[in-house]
């Protein structure tokens, strides 16, 4: 007798550089995608095939670009993907590894999620203290329906090209394409959360079509907008 087919059935947030999955892990195919992925069970260890290798533990890391499969589990099970460059920030000896920063970031995230009103930064760092950069970040989300041009931002914040930039990254941790793009998947799939099709989520958000969406979006996370439209819950990390 053939096995179930089991789905993808949970919550979603993505902030600046970070997603935040809580729910079952679904069935997958193996597959490999850009943003680094934490898999913690939450109630016993929980298995995935890396690399080629089987691996079960409580907390599963899987590096940038790496193949992997998650084994698909009924029990409850939370997975942060996060933007590579954000695993580097930590200086300290305890955070000398991805994997420890990653940990770090999981931690921070799924302490604020237990919140009532769910309502945590999508910065990760509590917010931008730089006016500018605040300024900046108002006008990307203002005309994310549009090209974001580098000279734009500068300008607006009496900047160099170059500074701007230095300064962006410094703040953010992120370059302005990275922060770009994870704002704009943020507001696709925001928009296809509140009921919205495919194609206008995506055009809304500045991607070409539909098509550029679901291919970035797998890029990212290994899914399509398709394989979590009817069962995943896309939430809004500040909240309502």
């Amino acid at each position: 007798m053939s096995r179930k087919t089991m789905k993808w059935a949970g919550g979603l947030a993505l902030g600046d550089g970070w997603a935040f999955y809580r729910g079952v892990a679904g069935d997958n195919s193996p597959h490999a995608h850009y943003a680094a992925q934490l898999i913690c069970g939450r109630s016993s260890p929980t298995s995935a095939i890396v690399d080629g290798d089987p691996v079960t533990n409580r907390i599963i890391f899987i590096p940038s670009n790496t193949r992997h499969q998650l084994a698909p589990r009924a029990e409850p099970i939370h997975i942060l993907y996060v933007e590579p460059a954000l695993l580097h920030i930590g200086d300290s000896e305890k955070l000398s590894t991805e994997r420890d920063c990653a940990i770090s970031l999981y931690e921070t995230i799924e302490q604020k999620s237990r919140r009532s009103d769910n309502d945590f930064d999508p910065s990760l760092f509590g917010g931008y203290d730089d006016a500018r950069i605040v300024a900046a970040i108002d006008l990307i989300e203002q005309g994310l329906d549009a090209p974001i041009r580098l000279e734009d931002l500068a300008f607006a914040c009496n900047l160099s090209k170059s500074r701007f930039a230095e300064l962006f990254r410094k703040t953010t941790q992120l370059s302005l394409r990275q922060f770009v793009l994870w704002q704009r998947l943020r507001r696709a799939m925001l928009a296809i959360g509140a009921g919205e099709s495919a194609t206008c989520a995506a055009h809304g958000a500045g991607f070409s079509d539909a098509a550029h969406f679901s291919r970035t979006l797998r890029n990212m996370f290994g899914v399509t907008p398709r394989d979590i439209m009817s069962t995943v819950a896309i939430e809004d990390p500040v909240g309502s």
